[in-house]
């Protein structure tokens, strides 16, 4: 089977819910077990997922095929080599379990964060009224932003659109009718020189201005550096992007910048300070900018795990009834050890997808045009069923581009969370796949539990002072 999705670089999601889920949307429900309790989630699920789908189509491919055929559609292109061809493995090592820590408050740059383990964990609502704050059902403080940024002005979206949004983040925007870079200043205590941040730019038009009919198009700039391109083209539909960045100044500019196609806006930004540890990929030089994240196997179109994924990551998903995947789960814990680079939640590794009466999985996705196309993809795999004491294994290795990735055998551990990943980016290809296949004595086949893709942004261009970002 080979069946083609296009994503726009911002997921672009309609809102409005599915009428069996309005309690889940209201309530942010917990989800019950028999481990106990598993996840409280905010979810947008749609209606209209395939709308959305086919609105984007003429955006972005990530194909997604399972079958033994793909042999007959690799392209013949050069060995993976040096340092972009070494993958690695988290070797289960030891049985060491660190359980999820305690959230609680700081003070921060005048407004109330989060943190967690002493890292940062900010959360503004852009256009919310000065000295206002509040607390979201996934128990998440907002502050407003008019702390971290003097122009612009406060705008609501639409009444029509009140009642498609849950998140009250998106109810309000800050927009930027005047002048060409607008920045937003992210300083101190928040931000320090060379920790590692997780930020996240949340955009809702919700038709603020009335002129719903008028496409829009605006960049986003970390400091000086391009980090993103805006295309609003429904007033309906949610966008946000993410990047992986390691701060080379006390403090992180986050500027929209007015390209004569349509006034910039923002509806929200959020900072998670990650251990320095996570996404060795993401360095001084280089941030790591999100493709998209996807938690195989899960239900939910868009999911936020938070407090159980305690740096609130964002989740998206494929239909596996689309592309011929069987969704399995566990409700044991899936554990990380201590030296684990990424730290993907239990409740994301509880879920996972295996081929139907096929041998393999393929993720293949094409070259962005325009972009610099370097990609650092991120497969996150576990073994959720206990093998032992049967004739059951399950083997298999992993290939991009026809070529082997990873140097040894992939043989999941039991409840455990591995990752495979490369320091340095992929070849160019005039187009990619990862494959991940059975071996011939592997009597189950590949199991995938979670998968990420990132671009890069180079950190080359440094401002000397806050000012320079403006």
């Amino acid at each position: 089977m080979c069946a083609y999705v296009r994503r726009d670089r911002k997921r672009s999601r309609m809102l409005t819910p599915r009428p069996d889920l309005d309690l889940v949307l209201e309530q942010i429900c917990i989800l019950q077990s028999a481990a106990g309790q598993r996840a409280q989630l905010e979810s947008q699920p749609t209606g209209r997922a395939r709308a959305w789908r086919a609105s984007v189509r003429d955006k972005r491919c990530i194909l997604f095929e399972i079958g033994n055929d793909i042999k007959d559609k690799v392209f013949n292109s050069p060995p993976l080599c040096s340092a972009m061809a070494i993958a690695y493995r988290k070797k289960m090592d030891s049985r060491v379990w660190w359980p999820f820590l305690i959230i609680f408050a700081m003070a921060s740059a005048g407004a109330r964060a989060q943190s967690t383990d002493s890292l940062v964990f900010l959360s503004i609502d852009c256009g919310l009224e000065p000295g206002s704050s509040y607390v979201d059902p996934l128990n998440i403080s907002y502050v407003s932003d008019s702390g971290f940024i003097d122009t612009g002005v406060n705008r609501n979206i639409s009444d029509a659109y009140l009642s498609d949004v849950r998140s009250q983040k998106l109810r309000t925007l800050r927009a930027f009718p005047n002048g060409t870079r607008n920045c937003y200043t992210i300083g101190s205590p928040a931000v320090a020189r060379g920790s590692k941040y997780l930020l996240r730019a949340w955009f809702f038009y919700g038709n603020y201005d009335g002129l719903s009919s008028q496409l829009q198009s605006f960049e986003l700039h970390l400091g000086v550096n391009y980090w993103d391109r805006v295309n609003v083209t429904t007033a309906e539909s949610l966008y946000w992007t993410e990047t992986i960045t390691v701060a080379t100044a006390g403090y992180l500019s986050v500027c929209l910048v007015n390209i004569g196609t349509g006034t910039p806006f923002i509806s929200g930004i959020d900072l998670r300070q990650l251990k320095d540890s996570l996404y060795p990929a993401a360095n001084e030089s280089r941030s790591l900018v999100l493709f998209n994240r996807w938690n195989l196997g899960e239900e939910f179109d868009y999911v936020r795990w938070y407090p159980y994924d305690p740096i609130d990551w964002v989740w998206d998903l494929w239909n596996s009834s689309e592309w011929n995947w069987n969704d399995v789960s566990t409700h044991s814990t899936v554990r990380n050890l201590p030296q684990d680079s990424f730290q993907v939640p239990s409740v994301v590794m509880q879920t996972a997808v295996t081929p139907m009466n096929s041998s393999s999985i393929v993720l293949a996705w094409d070259p962005i045009p325009g972009y610099a196309n370097q990609f650092f993809p991120v497969l996150h795999i576990s073994e959720i069923f206990d093998l032992s004491g049967t004739n059951q294994s399950r083997q298999f290795n992993i290939y991009v581009n026809g070529f082997q990735w990873l140097g040894d055998i992939m043989t999941p551990s039991y409840l455990y969370s591995d990752s495979v990943y490369s320091l340095g980016p992929l070849p160019s290809f005039p187009t990619y796949n990862i494959s991940l296949e059975a071996l011939s004595n592997s009597t189950l086949p590949p199991i995938l539990n979670a998968f990420e893709l990132y671009t890069t942004m180079s950190n080359t261009s440094v401002p000397s002072d806050a000012g320079d970002g403006m």
